[in-house]
């Protein structure tokens, strides 16, 4: 305990709760075994889309229903406006950017969706 006390920041940052609710759309994406999750968030992120709050991958799947040298990332896109509650048309707007640039880079497919 004393090793650790002396790491303790003093310096909180506290941010207010927002007023305005979030929105998630959660996207399961079926990519290469070689592809780490973190790639997937990281090209989501460099879209920079305002409205973006949070991305996080939720499951990792590996089995049944997914072919060899396949997995499955589930993912959540959590959006948010500072300003306004968001419409599904603006989020579904962001969104499809989002999935759309991380399907082409990587070759992803939409898990349900692949034929």
């Amino acid at each position: 305990l004393h090793s650790i006390i002396p790491l303790l920041r003093e310096d909180f940052i506290y941010r207010n709760l927002p007023k305005l609710p979030s929105v998630s759309r959660d996207v399961a994406f079926v990519v290469d075994e070689a592809v780490e999750g973190r790639c997937l968030l990281d090209l989501a992120l460099e879209k920079d889309e305002n409205l973006l709050e949070c991305i996080d991958i939720f499951d990792v799947y590996v089995g049944k229903g997914i072919s060899d040298g396949r997995k499955s990332l589930a993912v959540r896109f959590t959006y948010r406006s500072a300003t306004k509650t968001l419409t599904d048309s603006e989020v579904n707007e962001v969104h499809e950017r989002l999935v759309e640039a991380i399907v082409k880079r990587t070759g992803a497919k939409i898990r349900g969706l692949e034929i």
